[in-house]
């Protein structure tokens, strides 16, 4: 409850918690031949951006790309591919919110 008290109200994440941003939004589509079904902790939808923010409770949370687990990143990559079909004319950002750490690392 502590840590995510901490997040709701760092200003760094206002973009993330703010009017466009959405939580829990699920997305199911085909990508490289494959049915994906997930949910996006929070997505955020811009002018000209989408953010896909997942949030991730590792301990010790990664400190740097290389030590983001695979899986994660085939999940957020997954997710990209099929935010950019929704959103084609919208340049797709993926990030992991760290909760330990309140970090936001950004993937791609």
């Amino acid at each position: 409850v502590e840590e995510v008290s901490l997040l709701l109200k760092n200003e760094s994440f206002a973009k993330v918690f703010g009017a466009n941003s959405k939580a829990e939004v699920p997305l199911m589509g085909e990508v490289d031949g494959k049915i994906i079904a997930g949910q996006i902790d929070r997505l955020v939808v811009c002018e000209n951006e989408v953010l896909i923010i997942d949030f991730k409770t590792n301990r010790p949370a990664a400190q740097k790309l290389s030590d983001v687990p695979l899986a994660y990143l085939k999940q957020l990559r997954a997710y990209q591919q099929l935010c950019a079909k929704i959103y084609p004319d919208k340049v797709i950002k993926a990030f992991i919110l760290w909760t330990d750490t309140a970090k936001l690392m950004p993937i791609f």
